[in-house]
């Protein structure tokens, strides 16, 4: 396809739904196999890209979130999805810059450069809450992981989100508020991720810095510094001690993770 936005792995790794398309135009997505990268499967859906996707963790549903502000549904667990996603709707006023569903799968988390993060109920795909405390455009979501002797209820599970506004901002999607809001650095914040543990999480903008948050208060754990130009997107490895991060010119770096992070109870 002309351009890719955005990609996901199955939950066993044996394919993987790339998504993006010609802007202005249509929105393509590829399922293609892994390792080999053969196309399986190919869509063209809408009149403009697709800037997200989100594939539940039992793989039979694809969310994609468009430049149009449409969502879109495809059932992929269905012999043939056919030419037209199950379901599209507009669910935002401007692109959707990011999707997530909740660890329980019965939840979707939307973004938008309109500023407003939207809750939706996958049962029968209706709004059931709105955030909208940015001041700007969001451009990125994460769901934050638990480890097993967490204690944690099941409708207070946290997601981060990152935006222009110079903020990250914790949420509690199901109890329906933010928890707090911290402010890294003096430019845009454009992507956010949490570490494996959950104890902790990187951002990254519009500076040559990644700063390394802790997970339950406002406080900077530590920073990255980068020749990198504005990042886009961050990302752990599997054990959690190297931090790979994308940037706007194509150039990917990999940071190790300092140690009395990795170490943190």
């Amino acid at each position: 396809m002309p351009r890719v936005r955005a990609l996901a792995f199955a939950p066993e790794g044996d394919w993987l739904m790339a998504a993006g398309g010609q802007p202005g135009e249509y929105g393509a997505i590829q399922q293609l196999r892994w390792p080999s990268g053969e196309t399986l499967n190919r869509w063209e859906y809408g009149q403009d890209w697709f800037n997200a996707l989100s594939l539940r963790a039992d793989g039979s549903l694809l969310l994609l979130g468009g430049a149009d502000g449409r969502l879109s549904l495809l059932s992929l667990d269905q012999p043939d999805v056919g030419d037209q996603p199950a379901k599209a709707w507009l669910a935002h006023s401007d692109a959707i810059t990011d999707l997530q569903f909740d660890p329980t799968g019965q939840w979707l988390l939307s973004a938008g450069a309109d500023r407003v993060i939207k809750l939706w109920q996958c049962s029968d795909w209706s709004l059931h809450r709105s955030f909208d405390a940015h001041t700007d455009m969001i451009h990125s979501l994460d769901l934050r992981p638990y480890s097993q002797g967490d204690a944690v209820a099941e409708d207070a599970w946290q997601v981060a989100s990152a935006s222009s506004d110079q903020t990250i901002r914790i949420w509690q999607p199901m109890l329906g508020r933010m928890v707090r809001i911290i402010r890294p650095g003096p430019l845009p914040q454009l992507v956010v991720a949490y570490h494996r543990s959950g104890r902790w999480l990187a951002s990254a903008g519009q500076e040559s810095m990644i700063y390394l948050l802790d997970a339950d208060s406002d406080r900077i754990l530590d920073q990255i510094p980068t020749q990198q130009d504005w990042i886009y997107s961050l990302s752990f490895s599997p054990d959690g001690t190297v931090l790979m991060a994308g940037d706007w010119l194509g150039e990917v770096q990999s940071y190790p993770v300092p140690e009395s992070l990795t170490r943190m109870p």
